[in-house]
Parts: C-alpha cells; sequence; structure tokens
C-alpha cells in the first residue's frame, strides 16, 4: 500500500495506483492532492486492521513527512522502529 503526502505527487503515480488499484490511505492530505476517481483509497482503520495481520507488512510513501503518521498509528508494529534506523544511521 501506499501512502501519499504533499508536497507533491506526480500525474504518473496517481494514473499508476489507479489502473493497478493500489491501495492508498485515506487521509484528509489524499483529499487535497487531486487524485482520480477510482482509486483504491482504504481508510486509516483497515489499514491498522491489515498491518495487525501481516508479518511483514510494506508500506511505501511518497515523503518522509508522513513517519508521523506511521509512528502515530502504527506503533505496535515495528515499522516506526526500523524508520528510525535508517533515518539515524
Amino acid at each position: 500500500m501506499f501512502c501519499i503526502d504533499k508536497p507533491y505527487v506526480s500525474e504518473f503515480f496517481k494514473a499508476t495506483v489507479r489502473d493497478k488499484a493500489i491501495p492508498l490511505v485515506g487521509t484528509d492530505i489524499d483529499q487535497k492532492m487531486n487524485l482520480y476517481s477510482d482509486t483504491n483509497i482504504i481508510t486509516e482503520e483497515r489499514v491498522i486492521e491489515i498491518i495487525k495481520q501481516l508479518d511483514n507488512p510494506t508500506i511505501y510513501t511518497t515523503s518522509e513527512n508522513y513517519y508521523h503518521w506511521i509512528s502515530k498509528h502504527l506503533h505496535f508494529s515495528d515499522i516506526p522502529e526500523k524508520i528510525e534506523l535508517f533515518k539515524n544511521k
């Protein structure tokens, strides 16, 4: 799944996630990014449920600004710790 954030999301990215039905995390930000209709947006609550069920979840983001959301909502997983490891190398 992908998480998008400001400052920029390309038209190519928008078309690709829509055409491939790649799930995007639904937040206030995605509503401001002019995504194409029929983009596969899933709720934050559903994302949390999915992450809890996976042994090795994969999350991609368009901006490191998204770390705040990840650390706040996915604190039960080791994802925030792994991000910190890479950020503080």
